[in-house]
């Protein structure tokens, strides 16, 4: 594993590091893993660019990366109204383009007055972030109202006994293609919040971490 100042470790290695810079590894349980994609998210976006500007050409996808960051980073998003470079630094890139073919901020650049601006940008600059969390946080209900008109609330309640999807524990591909779709019945002993629950074996054992109804399947006796 290799980290941005340069160091390189084994994963043998990885959690006694971790520990002498203070760094606690714990367990996380979470409701929905599915919804904490956001590194696949944006390689699936980083793809996508390259496979634009490339088309065929998929082997010079490594001189085209810089120019596909550069575009993701000074694209407004619709999330928060705002580009990740602003929600950085504060103000706006220069594009490659005005390098060539100047504009009025190129061509009367000067450095004195860009760094007394640059200053006070900095000053507005947790209004901005604080705007586009807020931006961020209404596109989401947005998001949540329209899937939620589309879905149909499976009602469990404690001591129902539930399916759980093979795929989700890892043994999609157990036994091939005769490997069932979802595993044998396990029962709810805990609501964690609405829609999130922990389980229990038939026998009593609980079963770590918290599920959603999303992998869950009522099991009728």
């Amino acid at each position: 594993m290799v980290f941005g100042n340069g160091l390189q470790f084994e994963k043998p290695q990885l959690k006694g590091w971790l520990e002498d810079q203070g760094i606690a590894h714990c367990f996380a349980s979470v409701g929905r893993p599915q919804a904490n994609g956001q590194v696949e998210a944006y390689n699936k976006l980083i793809s996508n660019g390259i496979k634009r500007k490339l088309e065929r050409a998929g082997g010079l996808w490594a001189d085209e990366l810089v120019n596909v960051l550069w575009s993701i980073r000074t694209t407004t998003k619709s999330s928060t109204g705002e580009t990740p470079l602003i929600l950085v630094y504060g103000a706006e890139a220069v594009l490659p383009i005005e390098m060539y073919e100047p504009t009025l901020r190129v061509m009367l650049y000067d450095e004195t007055a860009n760094w007394e601006a640059m200053k006070t940008a900095l000053d507005f600059l947790p209004e901005a972030r604080g705007n586009a969390t807020l931006r961020h946080e209404i596109y989401r209900l947005r998001m949540t109202r329209a899937y939620n008109r589309r879905v149909s609330k499976r009602a469990l309640k404690l001591g129902d006994l539930v399916l759980r999807k093979m795929k989700v524990v890892g043994r999609a591909n157990e036994d091939g293609k005769l490997t069932p779709n979802w595993e044998v019945p396990y029962r709810i002993r805990e609501e964690v919040r609405d829609g999130t629950y922990r389980l229990e074996a038939m026998n009593g054992r609980p079963i770590p971490r918290t599920w959603n109804t999303h992998n869950l399947k009522k099991y009728y006796v």
